[in-house]
């Protein structure tokens, strides 16, 4: 389309892979660790200037820091930039097997809460019934809290970042996971979460930072947590990123390959 397009980041594995396909690349100083005021300050400043000399006409940030320093950079020059999606309505994500240990009466009744109350969101079922499991929910049932106006039933998702895409809100109130993928995948699409505070799930989700934890099996609580976020589209945002970085640099596939040969290698030499 035309348009020249300059990457700033800290230097890294990537940046000759990043010019030799055509980008600009500049580059940029940043502590992810560093909490010293006047370092973090110097920052901000070096970052102003450098917009200043490159003047774009847009800007876009990831992960928290550059979010923050970057878009106060921003503002300060008037340079505009993409803010976090947000949904005229706000959408509430509820992606899993249809099953009752996932925590879907749960949500269900917290839904029949906010709309008592008047809330504007809409909410949403992603996934499949499980016919051959004691816990799954049964089709019609599903069915008739779409009919009634309770959530919207997407079914299957073949594309799920494209399912993802459409949310703002990611919950799974589920009574007990391994390191569930659902909230891996909502984290890397920078959705915030509200899920219980169980094993598994609190592996990815730090209260308060990426999303909220609520005591397992209640429905109350769940509501609360779910009102906060879709009242707030900044702590949506502000948590999104979070989330985001969490999956990036604690559950990548990278990451995980390497720490698995780790085990297996030690496993080996044992031997």
């Amino acid at each position: 389309m035309g348009h020249e397009v300059l990457l700033l980041s800290p230097p890294g594995d990537f940046h000759e892979l990043l010019q030799a396909n055509g980008f600009q690349w500049v580059p940029f100083s940043l502590s992810r660790q560093s909490t010293r005021p006047f370092g973090e300050l110097w920052t901000i400043w070096h970052l102003i200037r450098l917009y200043y000399q490159i003047r774009p006409d847009i800007v876009h940030h990831s992960t928290i820091k550059p979010v923050i320093y970057g878009s106060f950079a921003a503002h300060v020059l008037r340079v505009p930039g993409p803010t976090g999606k947000s949904n005229d309505t706000p959408v509430v994500l509820f992606s899993s097997r249809m099953l009752t240990t996932k925590g879907l009466l749960e949500f269900i009744e917290a839904t029949r809460i906010l709309k008592q109350k008047g809330l504007n969101a809409r909410f949403a079922l992603a996934g499949r019934t499980d016919p051959g499991n004691p816990a799954s929910i049964l089709e019609g049932q599903i069915d008739s809290w779409k009919q009634s106006g309770l959530v919207e039933w997407w079914g299957w998702q073949d594309d799920m970042p494209s399912a993802l895409a459409r949310a703002d809100i990611f919950c799974l109130p589920s009574y007990r996971e391994g390191v569930p993928n659902a909230l891996l995948e909502a984290c890397a699409c920078g959705l915030p979460i509200v899920t219980t505070n169980v094993p598994g799930c609190r592996d990815v989700v730090t209260d308060g930072l990426n999303g909220v934890l609520v005591p397992v099996k209640n429905a109350v609580a769940l509501a609360d947590a779910l009102e906060t976020l879709i009242s707030n589209p900044e702590l949506r945002h502000k948590m999104g990123m979070a989330g985001r970085e969490i999956a990036v640099n604690q559950f990548s596939l990278t990451r995980v390959n390497a720490e698995t040969l780790i085990v297996y290698n030690k496993f080996l030499s044992s031997k």
